[in-house]
């Protein structure tokens, strides 16, 4: 995926990409890196790994925005290259519930 979005961009006028969301294909400490050096303004989809869902479940300003839906965000600092992720794994998430 990331090599696909990495040739099409290739094509396309420098600096033509501001904004870029992907799913959870695209989530890699790399991909992120390369979109960061680019100055993209990204949303990646986190695939829901277990350190991922603790944090989740410790969101506590979760708002209603329909009939059983809530949001509550979260946002953490990407590690540098060449860092792996810790229990902090550096990745900014959003997660949903019902209230």
């Amino acid at each position: 995926a990331q090599d696909f979005l990495q040739s099409i961009m290739k094509k396309l006028p420098e600096n033509r990409v501001k904004k870029l969301r992907a799913d959870s294909g695209f989530f890699s400490l790399d991909f992120l890196h390369w979109l960061m050096m680019r100055q993209i303004e990204f949303y990646v989809v986190v695939p829901q790994q277990v350190w991922l869902q603790k944090m989740i479940l410790s969101i506590r300003n979760w708002r209603e925005f329909g009939k059983g839906l809530a949001i509550g965000g979260l946002h953490l600092p990407i590690p540098p290259e060449g860092h792996a992720p810790g229990g902090d794994s550096g990745i900014g998430s959003q997660g949903r519930k019902a209230p």
